[in-house]
């Protein structure tokens, strides 16, 4: 677990919406990954002396002033909070943070729907979620790697959220992708290949406490939308439509996805970031 420069770039991007919290919880103790002088680079009001600072909750704390807590299973890092994420947390934690920060737990969380329940739970209302985590090209690293749709279809209105902004970054490149909801902003699977590493970085409103419910991908809810329950007669007419047709049908889906991604796909420059997430 940590952070490194495009984590950091990316958390001072996102303080004109995290302005004055009270409490800040970090997912586990955050190891920063950055020289002195690419902190002062991406955080240049930051007035403290660098040289003791080894973890993410300890910057935050000089940082913002505030109470910064980090929970993990074991204290052998010195987090102040010990809890299992496998497991649901207790009351005494739930609405109680204006900022979490996660960093590389989650795809390490066996149960991972009850790991993002619980850091809901743990946010207050009005609070901020920001979840940097692998996406594509890791392989042998934790046992997942997560799909920006899964963070559009959990972190959903219904459930009680607003997924500020998701963006994707390659690594080894500069530029920053802009990841589109894929209900709200093109209507079907945001699908792309890559043959390299991807990371997706999310913030994340808590509007209100609904309770969260599971969710299927979006485009077969679509197709299991019908009358009384059963199939939808779109879904009913693909299944009785021959299987190379189908493939015919799928080909040129896959077209038209490529175009429609590649155009809000959005390129932005490191000194854009923190405009364009301003201005989400």
């Amino acid at each position: 677990m940590g952070i490194d420069k495009d984590g950091l770039a990316f958390l001072e991007a996102c303080r004109h919406f995290i302005k004055s919290p009270d409490s800040i919880l970090t997912i586990g103790r955050l190891r920063v990954y950055a020289t002195k002088q690419v902190i002062r680079r991406h955080i240049p009001n930051l007035k403290v002396e660098l040289s003791s600072i080894e973890y993410l909750d300890e910057l935050l704390r000089k940082d913002f002033d505030c109470r910064v807590d980090a929970l993990d299973l074991s204290d052998y890092q010195g987090a102040t909070i010990l809890q299992d994420l496998n497991s649901p947390v207790p009351l005494e934690l739930k609405n109680r943070f204006d900022l979490i920060v996660e960093s590389g737990t989650l795809e390490h969380i066996m149960d991972f729907k009850q790991a993002a329940e619980s850091l809901g739970e743990m946010t207050k209302i009005g609070g901020y979620l920001a979840i940097i985590t692998p996406t594509n090209g890791y392989v042998g690293h934790g046992f997942f790697q997560i799909n920006p749709d899964f963070f559009y279809s959990f972190f959903s209105p219904e459930n009680g959220f607003e997924v500020v902004t998701c963006l994707m970054k390659f690594a080894g490149s500069r530029p920053w992708l802009h990841h589109p909801n894929p209900v709200e902003d093109i209507g079907f699977r945001a699908e792309f290949r890559s043959r390299r590493y991807i990371r997706t970085f999310l913030l994340i409103k808590k509007v209100d406490a609904s309770q969260v419910h599971i969710t299927n991908s979006f485009d077969y809810e679509k197709i299991w939308q019908a009358d009384e329950g059963g199939i939808s007669w779109r879904g009913k007419l693909y299944n009785r439509t021959p299987s190379f047709i189908q493939r015919f049908l799928r080909f040129l889906n896959d077209i038209r996805v490529r175009r429609a991604i590649f155009k809000k796909l959005t390129r932005i420059g490191s000194r854009n970031l923190p405009s364009f997430i301003q201005n989400r």
